[in-house]
């Protein structure tokens, strides 16, 4: 499963299906740092009874944030009183299981959980050195995703070092993006400000329910006026899970998820990439986010050049 090649939302529904017959895991989730380490986000969570939203992140706190400060693998147990000593959060379990997932160098970057709540179901020595094992499959395959990803953002770099055509750029650009999205193939959309008439003017679109080709909305509209707003922030949103920000919402046709990272030419925000998916088996995630956010600078780049190129070329005399 962790040398498959598919996207990290599968191998952790898969990682949990495979424990689960193996030992009790009725309860499991993966915790995970943020890029700079200061938060967690839980891009997996099934449990009998607590839950957290997959798109959110929350402050280093509880059993899992130590496990990945640690880089050890805990065994908690109600049986040794330990969860009313512990820096835990919701409801204790009878026997809690952390394993830390670590990169090349040693570095803990999360970790996944499992969890009982029935009396008397313990986690032996030898469910435990499964755990351990597993963990350092799916760290693997985590680092070979983050391989991916880096080349990807490299591939886009380079393409817009060597292309200043944007009718070429954008689709390229697509390309690579819907390698390690899936959903990006169904639908990806960039859209220029325009704003002297206060307007999202799309420039490049392909996406199977809306027909962009006439659509233009006002810069204060949709999530993408949420995302251009400000300074500027990315934002991935599901339907049904996801509050969306005060006074801003989905507009057109309904979809599942909704991602968008702004454009920006140096401090100025010229515009927004977006991606839609119409499928629940098909999300977008925060790596996802994370994606978009670190290719956005190199597309803004490139938007700017090429303009300039053309008030050059325009400005010039004719021989």
């Amino acid at each position: 499963a962790a040398l498959a090649g598919q996207n990290l939302d599968h191998l952790w529904a898969e990682l949990h299906r495979i424990v689960a017959d193996l030992m009790p895991a009725r309860n499991f989730y993966v915790a995970l740092l943020s890029p700079d380490g200061s938060l967690l986000s839980f891009p997996y969570y099934v449990d009998e009874v607590d839950s957290e939203n997959s798109l959110e992140v929350y402050p280093r706190e509880g059993l899992a944030s130590r496990v990945i400060a640690e880089g050890k693998t805990l065994l908690a147990s109600a049986e040794k009183d330990f969860f009313a000593k512990a820096d835990f959060i919701g409801q204790p379990a009878e026997d809690w299981l952390g394993v830390p997932l670590v990169d090349r160098t040693g570095r803990p970057f999360g970790a996944f959980v499992t969890q009982t709540y029935e009396p008397g179901e313990r986690y032996s020595e030898e469910q435990v050195a499964l755990a351990e094992f597993a963990a350092g499959q799916v760290s693997l395959a985590v680092q070979f995703r983050a391989v991916d990803r880096e080349m990807a953002v490299r591939g886009i770099a380079a393409l817009v070092e060597e292309t200043a055509d944007l009718d070429i750029l954008y689709p390229g650009i697509h390309g690579l993006i819907a390698e390690l999205i899936p959903a990006a193939a169904h639908s990806f959309i960039i859209a220029r400000i325009d704003h002297a008439r206060g307007l999202f003017v799309p420039v490049y679109w392909k996406d199977s329910h809306e027909d962009f080709d006439a659509l233009r909305w006002g810069l204060s509209e949709g999530l993408s006026g949420y995302v251009c707003s400000g300074e500027g922030r990315s934002f991935v949103y599901q339907n049904g899970a996801t509050e969306p920000p005060a006074g801003y919402g989905l507009l057109g046709v309904q979809s599942a998820y909704w991602l968008g990272a702004p454009i920006k030419a140096g401090s100025e925000i010229i515009g927004i990439m977006m991606i839609q998916s119409y499928d629940d088996e098909a999300p977008l995630t925060k790596e996802d986010e994370q994606l978009m956010a670190a290719i956005a600078p190199s597309i803004g780049l490139a938007i700017a050049r090429t303009e300039m190129l053309r008030r050059v070329r325009s400005g010039r005399p004719k021989a």
